[in-house]
């Protein structure tokens, strides 16, 4: 496969896939929808959230970056399946694993075959923080790869207008985030998101770059991103991740996210 025009970091990746970059500036207001079409725009909210999505997604993706001066590109495989699950494997020009994170939402693991290392520990602490930011849930990864809004954890807040472009604003249970959405005209497909950092900026941001409907190796056809594009203000860069091909939606069993250390790799454990 084919490697970037700079040697690749595993930090850097794993950024790309946990949809962070960075070019700051605040969030404006939005204009409150009139009482006359709110009704429609709930509907038309209702019926996005009503398409169908596969239990699973195993693909081959190219990932993209380009941070503080360096740029390149890699292929991988990516795996992602609800509630929480997630691996990532990146390969070299001859198919071999240089670099594999896997986790279940609540441990995660990571292989650094170049380094002869391994990390282990809690998501969302101690090194798992490199790769995900503390605002993104790991039961939302799978939601924000797929250009959907994760229902079970947000509650629908308004409903605004900026530059002549509908918005819908939700709010984590707890109330902590808030996350703005923008879909297309008919209301079929996610044009936008962006999370709101707790001083208005858009802290991750995501641009929905076309989308296929994917009906080979699945019950439903989906809709599917082909492209991502992330930026923001906790990373400074432009990151893109490319669905090259879904080969394969039925669910995957756990063990699947679960790696086997090798026994001679150094393991460095989060606490």
């Amino acid at each position: 496969m084919s490697r970037g025009k700079k040697p690749w970091q595993s930090w850097l990746l794993l950024c790309l896939l946990l949809l962070l970059a960075g070019c700051g500036g605040r969030f404006t207001a939005l204009i409150p929808l009139p009482d006359s079409a709110k009704d429609a725009a709930e509907q038309q909210l209702r019926d996005f959230m009503a398409q169908p999505l596969p239990p699973a997604v195993d693909a081959d993706v190219r990932l993209h970056w380009d941070v503080l001066g360096y740029d390149g590109s890699v292929d991988g495989m990516l795996q992602i399946q609800p509630p929480a699950y997630l691996r990532l494997t990146i390969v070299d020009p001859l198919g071999r694993p240089l670099f594999i994170l896997a986790s279940d939402g609540a441990r995660y693991t990571v292989i650094d075959s170049r380094a002869g290392k391994a990390y282990t520990g809690a998501a969302g602490k101690g090194m798992w923080q490199r790769y995900i930011p503390g605002s993104l849930d790991p039961a939302e990864v799978f939601a924000v790869l797929g250009g959907r809004i994760p229902e079970a954890r947000r509650r629908l807040q308004s409903i605004g207008e900026r530059d002549n472009q509908r918005w819908y604003v939700f709010r984590d249970q707890q109330g902590d985030n808030t996350v703005y959405y923008q879909l297309d005209e008919t209301g079929t497909t996610m044009v936008e998101q962006v999370m709101i950092t707790e001083i208005g900026e858009a802290g991750i941001q995501v641009t929905y770059n076309g989308y296929k409907r994917w009906s080979k190796n699945t019950e439903k056809p989906f809709l599917w991103p082909e492209k991502l594009t992330m930026q923001g203000v906790l990373v400074q860069g432009d990151f893109d991740i490319e669905f090259k091909e879904i080969v394969a939606t039925s669910q995957l069993a756990p063990s699947r996210f679960q790696l086997t250390i090798p026994d001679h790799y150094q393991v460095i454990k989060d606490h």
